[in-house]
């Protein structure tokens, strides 16, 4: 029996970069009226970099849910293997392989797809019997097996 433990599906696109996006740009807005131009420039050009980071990823979010509805995502079915751990200083990458497909990532990043760690108490470790839907490295519907078989 699998479990369902991540499906991007449910996922939404993470709304407090764009709340960020607008406080700067406020910020810059007054800044500029207020005839503080180098430091109301900056905190526009911030607010408009940020709303682009927001905008990439609701089309991230939205392609690969899109994908993912429509069956475009290849399937990957086994034992997890060569399971490495992201380390406790919090620096690097967990990674890990199922049938051909391997998986890395890591929880410091702003990605719309799988990315729980096991130190951020994410479900893989080896041995565990999983399904992954992937497109490439991002993973869009993962589910464990609880039994424990194959």
């Amino acid at each position: 029996m699998y479990e369902v433990v991540f499906d991007i599906s449910t996922q939404t696109p993470p709304s407090w970069i764009l709340g960020i996006a607008f406080a700067s740009s406020a910020v810059g807005l007054i800044c500029v009226l207020m005839r503080y131009l180098r430091v109301g420039v900056s905190s526009l050009i911030a607010g408009a970099l940020l709303a682009l980071v927001f905008g990439w990823q609701v089309y991230q979010l939205a392609h690969l849910q899109g994908l993912l509805s429509q069956g475009g995502v290849a399937v990957a079915q086994g034992a997890v293997r060569a399971f490495q751990p992201m380390p406790k200083s919090g620096h690097g990458s967990e990674q890990w392989c199922v049938e051909n497909a391997c998986f890395v990532y890591s929880q410091y990043e702003t990605v719309p797809w799988f990315h729980r760690t096991e130190s951020e108490g994410g479900p893989i470790h080896n041995g565990l019997f999983v399904r992954v839907h992937h497109v490439g490295n991002a993973i869009v519907r993962l589910e464990v097996r609880r039994d424990g078989k194959g």
